[in-house]
């Protein structure tokens, strides 16, 4: 099984066990051992995981944390575990940096068991930083986010290797965080910066104030012209796939049945209130498949109708969220307010097939 199948099956393992855990014991129980044993290490061999390993701090003797992961007998992660659930806040990242100080290991985790906050020294030598360089969510990851997460398995880890991606991981982050908030918010300094580059004219306060919402507006719009441009990149990729015919009719989706997910439900509740003053919402079904989700439209008599039309395909159970029609380019979602937000293509869709005709003339 591929890593990535690996995370898969942990990330439903832990939504299903993650309710049901009231202490700390049960939390690296359930969540962290397991955890550790998909990152390759065995969980019972004392020379690769230390549990209650002992990390005295300055007069304070028999310290422990919960785990160190060994290689040649020596801590290379330490790993503090708190509840699920719990606040991994600064209170709790203190302690890890108590017992970071006084070994020889270069990371540090802090979990909870679903999230787990990856730490280095890239600060001060054999000082542990307070942000995180990685954190990754067993509720809520990208591939990328695994990929990384990939770097710290037994077969994959090597400290050199996972120190400068660690550096770069950080910057990155905190470039990302600068970028984006001058973006929603151009400063006068990244603006005077910007008007640097093509304005000859005085650049004092006053005039560069005036500037800022046009920097502001500038940068959205080339945001937006990138992916559109990705968009098409896209969409003229798969047109010159070959496709199988298909229809939108009463027939069966292809694909196995699957069970409506949770991000599934929110989307059907949402396209409910859409076109809520269209049809009634007992009229509209979610089809889920392990392809693709049907929007499927009921006739208004239940006794003619089996099986329903399909209005168009939702893809809403991967970080790719789409919707799309027969012959048509996809629209892609930023997240679930994007039904929202492309609430008259979804009106339009189901317009053509309650009345065709008024929608062609349109």
């Amino acid at each position: 099984m591929d890593f990535i199948d690996e995370v898969r099956t942990l990330s439903t393992r832990f939504r299903h066990a993650a309710e049901h855990l009231e202490t700390e014991e049960a939390t690296k129980n359930a969540l962290v051992l397991p955890f550790l044993q998909a990152m390759g290490y065995s969980i019972f061999d004392p020379t690769e995981l230390v549990p209650e390993y002992t990390a005295d701090v300055g007069t304070k003797k028999g310290e422990k944390v919960d785990y160190a992961v060994m290689r040649d007998g020596q801590p290379t992660i330490l790993i503090e575990c708190k509840k699920f659930g719990a606040d991994l806040d600064d209170t709790q990242i203190s302690q890890l940096v108590r017992y970071f100080h006084v070994s020889q290991a270069h990371f540090g985790i802090l979990t909870d068991g679903v999230v787990y906050r990856f730490f280095t020294d890239i600060d001060q030598p054999n000082v542990m930083d307070t942000k995180p360089f990685l954190e990754f969510n067993f509720m809520d990851y990208s591939d990328p986010d695994v990929e990384e997460l990939k770097r710290f398995t037994k077969s994959e880890f090597n400290q050199d290797a996972a120190m400068d991606a660690a550096r770069e991981l950080k910057f990155s982050s905190e470039i990302k965080r600068v970028l984006a908030r001058e973006l929603a918010n151009p400063s006068i300094e990244f603006t005077r910066y910007i008007m640097s580059k093509f304005y000859e004219g005085n650049r004092r306060r006053a005039v560069v104030q005036k500037f800022q919402p046009i920097v502001k507006e500038a940068f959205a719009g080339f945001i937006n012209d990138r992916i559109d441009a990705r968009l098409k990149i896209a969409l003229d990729s798969i047109e010159d796939q070959p496709t199988q015919p298909t229809t939108e009719s009463s027939e069966a989706p292809e694909g196995e049945e699957a069970a409506l997910t949770d991000n599934e439900q929110e989307a059907l509740n949402i396209i409910k209130a859409i076109v809520g003053n269209m049809v009634d919402a007992w009229r509209i079904e979610l089809r889920p498949t392990t392809l693709y989700t049907s929007v499927v439209l009921h006739d208004d008599d239940e006794a003619t109708d089996d099986y329903g039309r399909v209005v168009f395909r939702l893809r809403v159970r991967s970080d790719n969220m789409r919707m799309d029609v027969r012959g048509e380019p996809p629209v892609a979602l930023e997240n679930l307010d994007g039904l929202y937000s492309n609430s008259a293509w979804i009106r339009d869709a189901f317009a053509k097939l309650i009345d065709p005709v008024a929608s062609n003339v349109q």
